[in-house]
């Protein structure tokens, strides 16, 4: 507050000072030791505090401090600034203008309970305004671009304030209409189609200059965080939106998490202290350090102690949360390259394998006779979570221009760290982990990816070799022309030197090498070495779980697929024995067998027709088990045609995905409208 506590229409519609006639608790930040209301006793009802120096996303902060400290639970938290004023629009019909402004505000909260209400900064019809929702009565809803956020009334359910408050305060060096993009990224992030604005309210701020009507492309970049469109929530039947069943937290928040944030009120607010407070302090809390490890064998019966087990650690579940948190609030900053495929959004083991057989495909055609055939490299690395080096991981998180603070927080979450293996009910003594990113952990399959993000760099250019990644697994790939040697031996020396460099270890027992040629009289490159061991030279290989011949045929794929397809009947017949209903024993064939019989198809899906038949045939044995006709279910080559369309579809609708320059674009749009 400036030179008065009260907002003007604050004094004229509300009765603030008179505690018996007002429902709200108010607290006033001000930067005056004492404003002459409070001085002369007139706020009955009302805490002042003072803070010099507060800033629009500062002084929330504290506000929001001090109100999260009350006892009472309110259903919103509502921030005016005091030299703004209301009006009636242009629109408002005559309920608006009888009720008053600020309670008509207050029952358009009460009865649709959005997340977030704002009212709409516009001038009557302002062209500023998208579109607008009418619902009976004439009460319109204006629907707005995301920038227009006006700081001066915003309305906050208590269920979605923790989610939005406190503001980041890195960008306080900017203008609010930065802020605004902050807080609309988060709102449309949480709580997407349950901000509405209530459309017949003008905003006059004589504090403030002219608000902008555009934002300056220069001075703010970030322009993807506008939020493009809001989704009308009103529907005919005036029914409160549930808005709180639709919150997106899987990205951010467990759902076990989400469920204890709306069953058990005494325990969320805790919860969010720790995470606001480790976030602020920069520090993971050390109680969350320790991680109890189960052996998980890789291969049955496993033979070597030392590389036929995976640790897996259980860690702390809020601990899980405060990573998410952390990821989720930083993502921006983590930029990867293109050829990382593993744990990262819209990417998969399918979009590995395309990237990967689309241009040994290409390459192999009969229109490519200058090309001699495909070398293909397939490293594996020993216990690459285990021996990532804290001070390297570091140093390349530093390199990536990461905010400050995230990069102390992640020093805090990698050091100090202890574990302890358990098997059963025994406990080992616990030591310390010196290296390497817990295997359980939210946040470290991105810290592995930042660790071996550079892996690409360390391979010439001159090489000519294409390099792929899915997490661990790395793929190299060149096409070797007629007359050409080639270059794969250099290639895993560049690899080997960084390896060594990075601290990693290669697998010499598990990286295999396979030629893929047509030509018979084509001699093969000469064999690859690890030091004085040589790599295994394969016609077979296990890529990503796929099974990739040398021949370009998937016949081994599909053998394998099926055998294992026939083993799981077993549970049809199981089902089928105890006399569960059809349901039952449909539902365990949809998430037990098919998706074996599915799992990347888009990559091998042009079959000959005696391979489509004997996936077929799996089908058919499966719904007689189960006692259905066999033409209940689709074909599978039917849902494979779909898988592929719908892959096709998204490869070419994102210019940033790394198979978008392998689907000729006039080509792939004529398929698509077919």
């Amino acid at each position: 507050m400036g030179k008065n506590c009260l907002p003007v229409y604050f004094r004229g519609e509300c009765n603030i000072g008179n505690g018996s006639t007002c429902n709200c608790d108010i607290i006033m930040l001000g930067y005056k030791e004492k404003c002459d209301e409070a001085k002369n006793g007139k706020l009955e009802h009302v805490e002042y505090i003072h803070r010099y120096g507060t800033t629009w996303n500062s002084g929330r902060n504290y506000l929001y401090e001090h109100a999260m400290k009350r006892k009472t639970a309110y259903l919103y938290y509502i921030f005016v600034d005091e030299d703004a004023s209301m009006r009636p629009n242009v629109d408002s019909n005559v309920n608006v203008t009888s009720l008053g402004l600020w309670r008509s505000f207050e029952n358009f909260l009460v009865e649709y309970e959005p997340a977030v209400g704002i009212t709409a900064y516009c001038h009557g019809k302002s062209n500023r305004c998208k579109w607008q929702r009418n619902k009976p009565g004439g009460n319109g809803v204006y629907v707005l671009s995301g920038w227009l956020f006006d700081a001066c009334f915003n309305a906050f359910h208590h269920d979605a304030l923790p989610y939005l408050l406190p503001y980041n305060l890195k960008n306080e060096n900017k203008s609010w209409i930065y802020s605004q993009h902050y807080v609309a990224t988060l709102a449309k992030h949480y709580f997407s189609g349950s901000v509405l604005i209530y459309g017949n309210v003008n905003i006059v701020n004589g504090g403030h200059r002219e608000y902008p009507r555009t934002s300056d492309p220069e001075r703010f970049k970030e322009q993807d965080l506008v939020i493009s469109k809001y989704v009308d929530l009103i529907t005919k039947s005036r029914k409160k939106p549930e808005w709180k069943n639709r919150i997106n937290v899987s990205e951010t928040m467990d759902k076990h998490f989400c469920k204890c944030y709306k069953r058990i009120t005494v325990l969320a607010p805790i919860v969010h202290d720790i995470i606001t407070a480790s976030i602020k302090q920069c520090k993971y809390p050390s109680h969350y350090k320790h991680g109890l490890v189960t052996p998980v064998p890789k291969a049955y019966p496993p033979t070597d102690i030392s590389d036929d087990f995976r640790q897996i650690s259980v860690l702390p579940h809020i601990g899980k949360i405060l990573e998410r948190v952390q990821l989720q609030l930083n993502q921006n900053d983590i930029t990867l390259r293109s050829s990382q495929h593993g744990f990262t959004s819209g990417r998969s083991t399918t979009s590995a394998l395309i990237s990967i057989t689309q241009p040994w495909f290409n390459a192999t055609d009969n229109t490519c006779r200058d090309k001699a055939g495909i070398h293909a490299l397939f490293i594996d690395f020993k216990k690459t979570f285990d021996l990532v080096d804290h001070g390297i991981l570091l140093n390349k998180l530093a390199l990536m221009n990461v905010n400050k603070s995230f990069w102390l927080w992640v020093k805090s979450f990698l050091c100090g760290r202890t574990q302890q293996v358990k098997i059963n009910q025994t406990l080992s003594s616990i030591e310390g982990c010196p290296a390497g990113v817990p295997q359980g952990s939210a946040l470290s399959p991105t810290l592995f990816n930042i660790h071996i993000d550079n892996l690409d760099t360390s391979v010439p250019e001159d090489l000519e070799v294409s390099t792929y990644k899915y997490a661990d697994d790395c793929t190299q790939s060149e096409c070797i022309m007629k007359g050409e040697c080639s270059n794969m031996q250099k290639v895993l020396d560049s690899v080997q030197n960084w390896s060594n460099a990075n601290k990693m270890k290669l697998n010499a027992k598990k990286t295999k090498d396979m030629w893929i040629c047509f030509g018979k009289s084509i001699p093969q490159p000469p064999n690859l070495y690890i030091g004085d061991v040589m790599i295994e030279r394969v016609n077979t290989f296990k890529l990503l779980g796929a099974s990739c011949q040398s021949n370009m045929k998937w016949n081994s794929h599909i053998k394998e697929i099926t055998r294992k397809g026939n083993r799981r009947l077993c549970h049809l017949r199981q089902c089928r024995k105890a006399h569960l209903p059809t349901e039952v024993g449909l539902a365990t064939y949809c998430t037990k067998i098919r998706p074996l019989l599915e799992y990347a198809a888009p990559v091998w899906g042009g079959l000959p027709h005696y391979l489509v038949n004997d996936l077929e045939r799996i089908q058919r044995r499966s719904l007689r088990i189960i006692g259905l006709p066999v033409d209940t279910l689709p074909p599978l080559s039917e849902r494979r045609d779909k898988l592929t369309l719908r892959k096709m579809e998204a490869i070419t609708q994102d210019v940033n995905h790394p198979c978008h320059h392998l689907v000729p674009i006039a080509h792939a749009e004529a398929r698509l409208f077919h």
